[in-house]
């Protein structure tokens, strides 16, 4: 079962929307085949909710996420993580410090899902406007619903980003 790991910094906002999503794609849209699918944060603190702003935009989604609980990124997730999706190139930066054998499997989302390559980071919207985090979970959304895509095409960490 592929094992897809989604990482942002406190795995309250913006890692919990592309989980959710790709979570209720697949089970929606979805080629059969299961995923595990999971988040987690850089700087996460260990059972912190996801934002209620989250929970709000996703409710809208048919999405509950009230059982989240942030999870910080350890050695074990990302041992056992097939493709790491991060936010920003810090995220990459800061994953690859601390994991180096994670390089071969950690790309940034919008990249590996090939849109909008001009500007590969997807901004925190952590402590901003409702109208914000909306803005947040559209950038998702289109990254989202083309690394479905790619998932049922076979599309995966070996192959690399798509637009290269």
């Amino acid at each position: 079962m592929p094992n897809i790991l989604f990482v942002c910094t406190g795995n309250t906002c913006r890692s919990v929307m592309a989980e959710a999503l790709l979570r209720h794609y697949w089970e929606q849209e979805g080629d059969g085949r299961e995923l595990k699918i999971s988040s987690a944060g850089l700087a996460a603190i260990p059972g912190d909710q996801a934002s209620e702003h989250v929970h709000t935009l996703l409710s809208e989604e048919g999405v509950d996420v009230s059982a989240h609980e942030a999870a910080l990124l350890d050695e074990a997730l990302v041992e056992k993580a097939e493709l790491i999706l991060v936010m920003t190139a810090r995220h990459k930066e800061a994953l690859l410090a601390r994991f180096p054998q994670a390089g071969p499997k950690t790309y940034l989302l919008k990249e590996f899902a090939g849109t909008n390559a001009s500007n590969p980071d997807i901004a925190d919207p952590f402590g901003c406007s409702l109208a914000k985090y909306r803005q947040t979970l559209e950038e998702i959304r289109e990254s989202i619903t083309k690394l479905m895509i790619r998932l049922k095409e076979g599309g995966g960490a070996d192959e690399g980003r798509s637009g290269q």
